[in-house]
């Protein structure tokens, strides 16, 4: 397949840089360039970025219609609203312009609302987009995703360890190298890749493997 090369666009982004107190474009008007610029297909590996947004919008509006969605989404409120009625009404209703881990999670929602809290189907809905994600024919974005998974894991890994929450309970399990080593040595019970990443992070290599080799132990 020929690839479609965007150097007037790169080259028309504006710069960053660390410490800027606010950003040169907004996300809306950055998207309204994208949507002018890009072809549909890559206009579509774009959009399913924001659909961060449209999951934690989806959440809202099943806990409660009359929720204002977050700005910045793919879908408006009407759009999600009607989805919901939709698949309430009716099980195979059909996905047109929505994500594809959408349907199966509303259905999911409504049958569990009454025995998991908030923070699980927080935790479910982004297991699914991450799964959707993976399953991409684009090996740039699946390995962005594969890298986006397995750094949440490590940051949910050390806000466990520091705060003594349920590891299990707050995965977001995934099959990639980090997610199948987790699973496989669960009941070990210590994460000791995060001692190495935090050490590694501050630039301290030969104290992380020191760290490292003593958690093995």
């Amino acid at each position: 397949m020929a690839s479609t090369n965007y150097y007037y666009l790169v080259s028309g982004l504006p710069v960053l840089h660390f410490g800027m107190d606010k950003l040169p474009v907004s996300i809306e008007q950055l998207k309204e360039e994208l949507e002018r610029s890009l072809c549909e297909q890559d206009m579509q590996l774009v959009r399913s970025i924001f659909y961060r947004l449209d999951n934690a919008n989806l959440l809202r509006l099943l806990q409660n219609s009359d929720n204002k969605a977050i700005p910045g989404g793919n879908l408006t409120s009407v759009n999600l609203l009607e989805f919901i009625k939709d698949l309430k009404e009716n099980d195979n209703s059909p996905l047109t312009g929505m994500p594809e881990h959408f349907k199966a999670f509303v259905p999911a929602y409504f049958s569990e609302k009454d025995s998991l809290g908030t923070a699980s189907f927080e935790d479910m809905l982004a297991g699914m987009y991450f799964a959707s994600m993976l399953q991409t024919e684009n090996e740039f974005v699946k390995r962005w995703y594969e890298f986006e998974l397995d750094l949440t894991n490590v940051q949910i890994a050390i806000q466990c360890r520091k705060f003594n929450f349920d590891k299990e309970k707050n995965f977001i399990w995934g099959q990639n190298e980090i997610g199948k080593w987790t699973l496989a040595h669960f009941q070990r019970q210590r994460l000791w890749c995060t001692c190495f990443v935090r050490c590694l992070w501050r630039g301290r290599k030969s104290t992380g493997r020191k760290q490292l080799d003593r958690a093995r132990a």
